[in-house]
């Protein structure tokens, strides 16, 4: 293995003990690179999939709004959350709610958002 120095923008160089610490982790992520990738890969899937199901609940959420004739300024009213932010988050698909801002929506809509653990 080659070994690579830590590039590290101070005004002073590290010091031996600070130079032989940053490569031993160093060392260790070109030891453990596969796991540290393939773990990173999960992350991201489970992450996509709890976006997938935050869009999912948007989209319904959207829908019963539209179902029950209320507009984006009476959801506004209720609920305090600016227009602009209701109408990204029910159009845009990067947009990141939180579970109280689905929460606040559901209630205003005389819903509740209800959480459901099953088998993948």
């Amino acid at each position: 293995m080659t070994r690579r120095r830590v590039a590290v923008r101070i005004n002073r160089p590290l010091t031996p003990d600070q130079q032989s610490r940053a490569d031993a982790v160093l060392e260790h992520a070109e030891r453990n690179k596969e796991s540290i990738v393939a773990r990173g890969r999960e992350i991201k899937r489970l992450h996509e999939n709890a976006r997938a199901s935050l869009r999912e609940a948007f989209r319904l959420l959207k829908q019963e709004r539209e179902t029950q004739g209320v507009t984006l300024q009476e959801l506004e009213s209720r609920t305090g959350i600016r227009i602009s932010a209701i109408s990204r988050l029910e159009n845009d698909p990067t947009s990141n709610p939180t579970v109280q801002t689905l929460q606040r929506i559901a209630t205003a809509l005389g819903k509740q958002i209800t959480v459901q653990l099953s088998d993948g």
